[in-house]
C-alpha cells in the first residue's frame, strides 16, 4: 500500500494484518514510502518492505521481484488500483500467489466520479472478476459489485470494517472541542472531492437560527481550495482546519455531531469511529453504505438527509444535547474488530 498513515483502507488493512496469527504465518508488508515516525504504528511482528519510491509506476519493478523472489502464498490489497495492478500479474502469470483484494469504495460511483471513465469501467470488468476473492464490506456493496462486473458471487464475501472498539475508546480521552458555544461539528478525512466538504461548508455559510464550529481533520489536494471558500463566506472564525491528526479520536468524542456530505463512498470509516466514540452522524444518503448501517443502529444514531434543510433540521435536533462528558458507544456489534477479523482470517485459510 502507498503509506500506513492514509485513509480507511489503509487503517483497515492494518487492522486485519494485526490480528493475524503470526506465529502460523509470515507477515510482509509492502509500502511505497513509509518514515521511521510512521513505523512506531505498525503492528508488531509484521516484516516491513519500504520501497522508499513515490506511486506504483516508481515501484512496478520492485513489487514483481520481490513478489517473485518471496513466492506468497496470497497477496492482498485494498486499493483499486493495486487490485488491478495483482490482477494484472496473476492473468499474465507473472505471479502464481491467490489474490484477495478488499473494494473501498462503490464499483459504479468510481466509475462514474472518474475522470477515465471507460478505462475504470474497463478495469474493473476485466481484472476484478480474475481475482480469487473479494472483500466487501456490505451487502450494498456486493449488489453494487455484482450490478456493475460480471463477477462469480461466490467470490464476494462481506466482511465489515473492523473497528477497535477498546483502542478507540481508550485513546478518546480527554476529549478536545473547538473553543465557543454552539453546536461542536467534527470531519474527519481527505480532503478531497469525494469526500463534499465544499458542500458542508455551503450549507453552513447559510445557517443562522444557531451558533456552530466546524473542525476539519484531514490532509489533501483541496485544502487551498477549501480555505478559500470559508474565506469567502467569512466563516474563519468557525471552521478550523486542523491538518492530519494520528489520534483524532479525542476530537471526535469532543464534538456533538460528525458530518459526512460525501458524493461517494464504501463504508466510512470516520462514522464507524464517531459511532465508537458516542458521536450521533449526519450524512448524506448518498454516502455508500451509510442507509445499511443506519438501519442496524439505534435511533438518532445516524441522521441521513438530502439537502441544506434536512441538514439544518437534525442540527437543530441535536443543539440540546451537547453535554462535554464521554458518551457511550453506538456501533452495532457486528461492526467490531473481532468478528471481523475472526472472518478474515477465516477467508486466509480457505482461499
Amino acid at each position: 500500500m502507498p503509506s500506513i498513515m492514509g485513509g480507511g483502507a489503509e487503517r483497515v488493512t492494518l487492522n486485519f494484518l494485526s490480528n493475524i496469527e503470526l506465529e502460523e504465518n509470515n507477515v510482509k508488508l509492502i509500502v511505497f514510502n513509509i518514515s521511521q515516525n510512521e513505523k512506531e504504528n505498525l503492528p508488531k511482528g509484521i516484516d516491513l518492505i519500504n520501497l522508499e519510491v513515490r506511486g506504483l509506476r516508481k515501484g512496478l519493478i520492485k513489487i514483481i521481484s520481490i513478489l517473485r523472489s518471496t513466492n506468497p502464498d496470497i497477496v492482498f490489497s485494498s486499493l483499486f488500483y493495486i487490485n488491478c495492478f495483482l490482477s494484472i500479474l496473476k492473468f499474465f502469470k507473472i505471479i502464481k500467489a491467490k489474490i484477495l483484494i478488499r473494494e473501498a469504495n462503490m464499483p459504479s460511483e468510481n466509475i462514474k466520479n472518474s475522470s477515465f471513465k471507460i478505462t475504470t469501467k474497463l478495469l474493473y470488468k476485466f481484472f476484478y472478476p480474475r481475482v480469487d476473492k473479494i472483500i466487501s464490506s456490505s451487502m450494498i456493496m456486493k449488489k453494487d459489485l455484482l450490478e456493475t462486473i460480471n463477477v462469480n458471487p461466490t467470490k464476494i464475501i462481506i466482511v465489515p470494517n473492523p473497528v477497535e472498539v477498546e483502542r478507540i475508546r481508550e485513546n478518546s480521552v480527554p476529549i478536545e472541542s473547538l473553543k465557543g458555544e454552539g453546536i461542536k461539528i467534527i470531519v474527519v478525512g481527505r480532503l478531497t472531492k469525494q469526500k463534499g466538504i465544499d458542500i458542508l461548508i455551503r450549507w453552513l455559510s447559510s445557517i443562522n437560527a444557531l451558533e456552530w464550529s466546524l473542525a476539519i481533520i484531514g490532509e489533501g489536494e483541496l485544502e487551498s481550495k477549501l480555505k478559500q471558500l470559508s474565506s469567502k463566506y467569512n466563516l474563519e472564525d468557525k471552521i478550523k482546519f486542523l491538518g492530519f491528526k494520528s489520534n483524532p479520536y479525542p476530537w471526535i468524542a469532543g464534538a456533538d455531531v460528525l458530518a459526512l456530505t460525501s458524493r461517494w463512498e464504501g463504508m466510512p470509516n470516520a462514522v464507524l469511529e464517531a459511532l465508537v466514540c458516542g458521536t450521533p452522524v449526519i450524512a448524506t444518503a448518498s454516502a455508500g453504505a451509510i442507509n445499511e448501517l443506519a438501519n442496524e443502529s439505534v435511533t438518532g444514531a445516524i441522521n441521513l438527509i438530502k439537502d441544506q434543510e434536512g441538514f439544518t433540521k437534525v442540527l437543530l435536533q441535536i443543539y440540546n444535547n451537547k453535554g462535554r462528558q464521554v458518551k457511550n458507544s453506538l456501533l452495532p456489534i457486528r461492526y467490531q474488530s473481532r468478528s471481523s477479523n475472526q472472518l478474515f482470517r477465516k477467508i486466509l485459510k480457505e482461499i
